[in-house]
């Protein structure tokens, strides 16, 4: 095996003949403003850089239509969100302030029906939230009252 073999990867390189481009000088590149190649054209001829553009929400192109159902999906998605905040603020208001979560949770439920999106779980828990907080008040004032009545008397000195 020679020295100059295409194989040897370890061999003497081949003389630079001016077809190896490694080293030389990258070509310049034309100062702004000048003519670049374009034969005169200008680049940016006719184009305002605002004035022209097309207002927002039209169609970017003439004639492409705008579908009615664009909102519709927006409004699903609103709704799927209402229906789980319902959902959550039900379990919430099954253990703490179920006076103020339950109804929260029943306008959000309803909000998320109005779109068409179903939220009975978080309905039912917010019904279930208020009535146990009902429950809970008539309770506490059944005890109040029996307590100041004497029923709950503990003394046991007889």
């Amino acid at each position: 095996m020679s020295n100059n073999d295409p194989s040897n990867p370890y061999g003497t390189p081949a003389p630079d003949n001016g077809s190896n481009t490694y080293g030389a000088q990258p070509p310049t590149t034309p100062q702004y403003g000048t003519n670049d190649g374009f034969q005169g054209q200008n680049q940016y001829a006719g184009q305002d850089s605002y004035t022209n553009a097309p207002a927002y929400g039209s169609p970017q192109f003439p004639g492409a239509p705008t579908y009615a159902g664009q909102d519709q999906f927006a409004a699903q998605a609103q709704g799927q969100a209402d229906a789980k905040t319902s959902l959550i603020l039900g379990l919430v208001g099954l253990f703490a302030l179920g006076i103020i979560l339950g109804p929260m949770a029943i306008h959000y439920a309803k909000k998320a029906e109005r779109v068409g999106v179903p939220a009975t779980p978080g309905k039912v828990l917010g019904w279930i939230s208020v009535i146990l907080f009902i429950l809970g008040v008539v309770f506490f004032i059944i005890l109040i009252a029996a307590g100041s009545a004497g029923f709950m008397d503990l003394d046991t000195n007889y």
